[in-house]
């Protein structure tokens, strides 16, 4: 009788143990809308919503998170990324919210958001014809639902 107590004592504490092991990769896997939407002052709120016809709204080097600094020499001097599988593909603009360009124009680029153990949802989306030398600069922290224009440094 002691034996086969013992023996259920052990698979429920198996049991408990692999559920918590299950929900701690749950909660690591989903990002935490604060780590998410953490930004400095002037990017925190949401981004002006421009008219149908307007130009998207601009937003200052220096109110962009420091890991966007890193992420623009790295575009400017044509890699390496940190996400070669990801990082200077081809971005769509499947939601619409950039000017209509061809396809090929756009590219995007992943902006690390300290804390997080994914790629977040910071992009840079450069446009224009030569990749290593961009006509135009985006910057997202919201993963395409909305973006800032920005000018980099020379």
């Amino acid at each position: 009788m002691k034996n086969r107590a013992a023996r259920q004592l052990l698979v429920i504490c198996a049991l408990v143990f692999v559920a918590f092991l299950v929900l701690q990769y749950i909660q690591n896997a989903l990002p935490s809308s604060d780590e998410e939407t953490a930004q400095p002052s002037a990017t925190a709120a949401a981004y002006p919503e421009p008219g149908p016809d307007e130009d998207l709204p601009d937003c200052a080097l220096e109110d962009l998170p420091a890991t966007t600094l890193v992420v623009i020499e790295d575009i400017k001097a044509g890699g390496p990324y940190d996400y070669p599988g990801d990082d200077g593909g081809t971005f769509g603009n499947y939601e619409g919210e950039l000017p209509e360009e061809d396809r090929g124009y756009y590219r995007a680029y992943t902006v690390e958001t300290p804390g997080l153990d994914h790629r977040g949802a910071r992009r840079i989306v450069t446009g224009g014809l030569d990749a290593d030398d961009p006509e135009e600069w985006f910057f997202t922290q919201d993963h395409y639902e909305s973006f800032c224009e920005f000018e980099p440094a020379s």
